[in-house]
């Protein structure tokens, strides 16, 4: 549905005045086209982590990422904050919390209820403005520090989610690229 990139739009926004530099400017938004413009950013001094992580070159950039998600989920707290563009839990629910939790306890009975658990916390969640799809194929290098993409999903939510998300997809490199494990794992 379209009506996400407001949601995307809105994280951006909020993401830029709270660590400058870690998203694309922004361009604009359109109400009549339902879309925004944003900041391309291409070059030589650009590079997508993913890539660089299937590449064997893992960057130590985890802790540069956990930084800038923890000072957005820290500002996102604090009085004053406008929560209302990031009421969207029924798009993090339908694109996060039912395919990887409530999906996958329909197919492990043993863990159903632990899964079903995690699920529903999560759900239930509204502490700290969540960016949803933090992964090695949404954040972009560049030499002053990562560049977070596709908030889509963005939402209210527990913060606990962003790093654990990324984790994931490098435990799962890791698993993948068994001669960089202990790279991807540091």
């Amino acid at each position: 549905p379209v009506h996400r990139n407001r949601a995307e739009y809105a994280w951006l926004s909020a993401a830029a005045s709270i660590v400058p530099g870690a998203v694309p400017q922004l361009c604009g938004w359109s109400a009549a086209q339902n879309g925004f413009a944003m900041e391309y950013l291409a070059g030589p001094d650009i590079r997508l982590w993913k890539a660089d992580l299937l590449a064997g070159r893992a960057p130590p950039l985890a802790v540069q990422v956990g930084d800038t998600l923890g000072r957005i989920h820290a500002a996102s707290t604090r009085p004053g904050f406008d929560r209302t563009p990031f009421a969207n839990m029924a798009d993090f629910e339908a694109l996060r919390i039912e395919p990887y939790l409530r999906f996958a306890a329909t197919r492990h009975p043993a863990l159903a209820a632990r899964l079903g658990a995690l699920a529903d916390g999560l759900a239930a969640a509204d502490v700290a403005l969540v960016h949803g799809d933090v992964s090695p194929k949404n954040i972009l290098l560049r030499a002053r520090g990562p560049v977070l993409l596709d908030a889509e999903c963005a939402t209210m939510g527990d913060p606990a989610f962003d790093p654990a998300f990324c984790l994931n997809h490098l435990i799962l490199k890791a698993i993948h690229l068994p001669a960089h494990r202990h790279a991807l794992l540091d």
